[in-house]
């Protein structure tokens, strides 16, 4: 054997993550940009905090969801089977399941097993939302 063969290194193990972690914001390329915004606004009841010609910025407690219309916006596109699943802690369920019901939107029945009070639904896009009411939702651990 080769003395080469017993002083090779173990591999470097690789640098820890930061010591924070978050997320910024989210981007949903739309189909339908105004009806998006008003259901977000006026029925999620999350605030606009932005908007222009080819989108509309929403704050969901720090985290910013922009909606962009995805057949203006050069780099954005938005395919039929194309689906987001998108978690939102909301304070009263109560409230959010009557405009959901006043705006139309159909409320799925919560899965069997589930330990969260939660509603889901779909937006105008097709993508999916669970409201979990605060407190149930998943720990940041």
């Amino acid at each position: 054997m080769s003395s080469r063969s017993f002083n090779r290194r173990a591999p470097r193990a690789p640098p820890p993550p930061p010591d924070a972690l978050s997320v910024g914001g989210i981007t949903l390329p739309c189909l339908q940009l105004k009806r998006t915004a008003r259901f977000y606004a006026g029925v999620v009841g999350l605030p606009i905090s932005g908007r222009s010609p080819r989108h509309v910025t929403l704050n969901a407690d720090g985290v910013r969801v922009v909606l962009v219309d995805a057949g203006s916006t050069a780099g954005f596109s938005r395919g039929k089977s194309q689906t987001m699943f998108l978690e939102l802690v909301v304070p009263d369920l109560e409230s959010v399941r009557l405009r959901l019901a006043e705006d139309g939107a159909r409320i799925y029945p919560v899965r069997r097993g589930s330990e969260r009070r939660l509603l889901t639904t779909r937006d105008p896009e097709g993508n999916v939302l669970n409201m979990v009411l605060a407190g149930e939702g998943r720990s940041a651990s």
